[in-house]
């Protein structure tokens, strides 16, 4: 017995088991029923000398209840579906001991006694062995149901088969005429309403779940299951029926037993050729549908492939003339055509140029470069409708577009495809271009045909459309360099201009405090710092104008060292010291003494940038209090593994989070408390950042209001060897 099990469509099979159960249980009600009523055909079904016993009919109802409320998705019965089972396996067991041993354990008259005896039974009411075997081994096969376990599978298996053989040798005798098929016993054997009701039972314990292969198999909707179904259903109906025509005749005297043998062999090899032939043209469609499906998985294999192709060869591509002409020669390879053509349409939407061509003669070529989109083409008319042309005849597309005709005979084809492209989807979707693909034979272009067409068209497009937003982006790009390359000028040019005037104020200013010009009061030299002041500010700017257009242009040239860090913070104090001691400031630096503080930057630009981030923090940091820690202003030098972190921190008004991006952004100052009455243009952190990134760095902050702000320059740290020679 195969022991294999399928599990897929469980739903479906089990279907089958409960409609069996239900049916099992139908039958047994209606024999209950007849005994109620005392409808004799109801317990009988068939005008014959047995019927179905009330003990019968009762355990046919229990194993058609347990059989019908089995749930395909249980691992195993429920315990109604166990107790239903017990009881069906006891019936079956109790009355095949009274049978063998000759015991009466009282059960044969339970129901309808008086009715029982009036019928000849021995002994009166009790079961016939044949049922009694079907019944026990009924019980079994219910009490495996829903059991995973391969042991109890097969014993299901096995006793479901083997009451369904004693049950359907039953109905054969009922239909031969053949009793001992169905009276093992003197006075006693198995109703034909009983052995319908076995049979229809055990085949639903059979299909109950776990179901072996063989039982899957069988109610398939594949090749396999209308064979194994067409087979057994044709076999067995026409043994039967052979066998019954058989024995009518031998009974009518019609045939000889000679004639009757041949004729029944004649019958029997007719039956097996039909069945055969039968089989054989099932298997060669299966084979035919194979062959078919297996073309199919190879075409579009190499289909698959062509794309992977077909994409490989379009993304280096740049230009939108590189695509067209790239793609109208693939494509001629590609799908084995004579003719390609590629065209999009212009910037304004109104006319369609030509891309690219292959196998198109470079005079037709030449002469419909550029066409309207109102002209009478096929391209044309594909792209007002949306929907791609298939032209299987030449004398079609002429008849449809007369005014083509002097292109097509220029260009030889009998079958053409015209194809629009489309990118983009829903409401955003536009066509970009179209393509024409010829072929000099004529070629009928089937479903599978045109939707590789249409999924190369589609790559085309993209490939088109990627091009075309590649080349806007060049020339935008261009532009955006063109722009910043003239402001950059004009930024020079302008901050040299101011210059001259400034450095000639600043001169005269210097002349006339030496009294050059004549005494000078002190109310007069008091202006004339003013202006010497404002003059050295205004100059300051300019110059961070001028940095600034130096790093956006590149230009800006590093002279990398070791940096004693130290020496750069003791060095940038002279100039900063006035402003720390006019505004009350408290300042210190911070060097652990295991932390040599020796970076590979330009010391210059490290002196540049230390000098902006102290600045900064003079500026935005208010008066020292002893009481809140405010006005303190501190560099501290950090190190790890490959880096060298500067750190100026304060205890200023902060820089709200939102705006700690934009404050390194040129000309953007933050806009909390005291930003906005400081002097500056916003360039100084932009400037010190490009310098610490020049350098191979990077400037960040970390800042909260009100909770000061955490400048850190990251640079590279200098190499032990170079770092101890700058520190002698």
């Amino acid at each position: 017995m195969i022991d294999e099990v399928d599990r897929s469509g469980v739903g479906g099979v089990s279907r089958i088991s409960q409609a069996a159960g239900v049916i099992t249980a139908a039958l047994g009600v209606c024999a209950l029923l007849g005994w109620q009523l005392d409808v004799e055909i109801m317990r009988k079904l068939l005008p014959g000398m047995f019927m179905m016993i009330p003990n019968t009919a009762v355990g046919m109802v229990s194993a058609g209840v347990a059989l019908a409320i089995t749930r395909a998705e249980s691992r195993r019965p429920s315990r109604i579906v166990a107790g239903l089972a017990v009881l069906v396996l006891a019936i079956g067991a109790a009355t095949m001991l009274e049978r063998l041993a000759g015991y009466n354990f009282g059960i044969d008259l339970l129901f309808y006694s008086d009715m029982v005896r009036k019928y000849p039974f021995l002994p009166p009411g009790q079961m016939a062995t044949n049922s009694t075997v079907c019944f026990t081994l009924a019980g079994i096969g219910l009490l495996c149901v829903g059991r995973d376990d391969r042991r109890l599978r097969r014993i299901r298996q096995f006793a479901s088969s083997l009451g369904l053989t004693i049950a359907i040798l039953a109905l054969i005798g009922y239909l031969y005429g053949a009793r001992p098929l169905y009276a093992i016993d003197r006075a006693a054997g198995m109703a034909f309403m009983t052995s319908l009701s076995f049979a229809v039972l055990h085949v639903g314990i059979l299909f109950a779940p776990p179901r072996s292969l063989v039982v899957a198999v069988s109610v398939s909707p594949d090749r396999a299951g209308q064979l194994m179904r067409r087979l057994l259903v044709t076999s067995i109906a026409a043994i039967l029926t052979l066998g019954w025509l058989w024995i009518r005749a031998r009974d009518l005297e019609i045939v000889s037993r000679e004639g009757g043998v041949a004729a029944f062999c004649l019958l029997i090899i007719v039956t097996i050729m039909v069945l055969v032939t039968q089989s054989a043209v099932l298997l060669q469609r299966t084979d035919t549908e194979r062959a078919h499906h297996l073309e199919r998985e190879v075409a579009a294999r190499k289909r698959a492939e062509l794309l992977q192709r077909v994409t490989a060869t379009l993304m280096p591509l740049r230009t939108m003339q590189e695509v067209g002409s790239g793609f109208a020669q693939l494509l001629v390879d590609v799908l084995d055509a004579d003719v390609c053509w590629v065209g999009a349409l212009s910037e304004d939407g109104q006319y369609i140029e030509t891309l690219g061509s292959s196998g198109v003669d470079a005079e037709v070529v030449g002469a419909w470069q550029r066409y309207s989109v109102d002209a009478a083409l096929p391209i044309c008319d594909a792209l007002r409708e949306g929907a791609a042309q298939w032209w299987e005849s030449r004398a079609a597309l002429v008849a449809r577009y007369p005014g083509y005709a002097t292109t097509v005979d220029a260009i030889p084809r009998e079958s053409a495809a015209i194809v629009p492209l489309l990118v983009g989807s829903g409401p955003r979707a536009h066509w970009i271009g179209g393509l024409s693909i010829g072929f000099r034979a004529t070629r009928v272009f089937d479903e599978d045909f045109k939707s590789f067409v249409l999924t190369l068209a589609q790559q085309c497009a993209q490939a088109l459309d990627r091009s075309r937003l590649y080349e806007a982006e060049r020339r935008a790009r261009e532009a955006a360099d063109r722009a910043n390359e003239a402001r950059r000028r004009f930024v020079a040019s302008m901050s040299h201009e101011l210059r001259t005037p400034l450095n000639a104020i600043g001169g005269h200013t210097q002349l006339i405090e030496m009294a050059i010009y004549g005494p000078v009061s002190e109310r007069q030299r008091d202006a004339l710092g003013r202006i010497d002041r404002a003059q050295r500010h205004l100059l300051k700017l300019i110059d961070d104008i001028l940095d600034f257009a130096k790093l956006e242009s590149g230009k800006t040239a590093y002279s990398m060292r070791p940096v004693v860090v130290a020496d750069v913070v003791r060095g940038v104090m002279p100039l900063i010291e006035p402003q720390i001691a006019a505004k009350g400031l408290v300042f210190g630096m911070v060097l652990a003494p295991d932390v040599a503080g020796v970076a590979l930057a330009d010391r210059e630009k490290l002196e540049r940038i230390v000098l902006n981030l102290l600045a900064n923090a003079v500026k935005f940091t208010p008066s020292f209090r002893a009481d809140t820690g405010v006005g303190q202003i501190q560099v501290s030098v950090e190190e790890s593994a490959e880096l060298l972190l500067i750190r100026v921190s304060d205890s200023g008004i902060g820089i709200p989070i939102n705006q700690q991006r934009e404050i390194f952004e040129p000309f953007v100052q933050a806009s909390v408390g005291l930003a906005r009455s400081a002097d500056g243009v916003g360039l100084g952190l932009a400037i010190s950042r490009d310098l610490a990134r020049g350098m191979g760095g990077d400037l960040e902050v970390e800042s909260a209001v009100g909770a000061g702000s955490v400048f850190t320059v990251t640079l590279r740290k200098a190499k032990a060897a170079t770092a101890a020679a700058a520190l002698i």
